[in-house]
């Protein structure tokens, strides 16, 4: 029985396989094709995207202008989305922290302030 790191290890091969090959058909170049001996530095796991049909063409045109395969091109969008996407996250956290601790210090200044005024007898009375 094969254990999950087998199975993504073979599925990343495959995906390598699938990404040379798409290359190849794209390719006006001929070329033999070789197998890797190293593993992938970053591996991959291939997953299947429904396109729609009436985008094909927009997306073909958006790769070759980038001198890519659709398949680089929507691997790259996606990446730089889940960048963003993070950095936004990030972003939200620092200013939700940055609201809290700014709530915390007029709510410390509030307490004083209601405090003194208790303290201080009223001027007209």
């Amino acid at each position: 029985m094969s254990s999950d790191r087998d199975i993504a290890s073979r599925l990343g091969s495959i995906a390598e396989g699938e990404e040379e090959a798409e290359s190849s058909r794209e390719s006006d170049d001929a070329g033999v094709l070789h197998a890797r001996r190293e593993p992938p530095a970053d591996p991959a796991q291939v997953y299947s995207v429904r396109v729609p049909i009436e985008r094909l063409a927009q997306l073909r045109q958006a790769a070759d202008r980038r001198g890519v395969t659709p398949s680089a091109l929507l691997r790259q969008w996606m990446i730089e989305r889940l960048d963003a996407d993070k950095e936004a996250a990030t972003t939200s956290d620092e200013i939700h922290a940055a609201v809290s601790a700014a709530a915390a210090v007029l709510e410390t200044h509030l307490r004083q302030s209601m405090r003194q005024d208790r303290r201080e007898p009223s001027a007209g009375g």
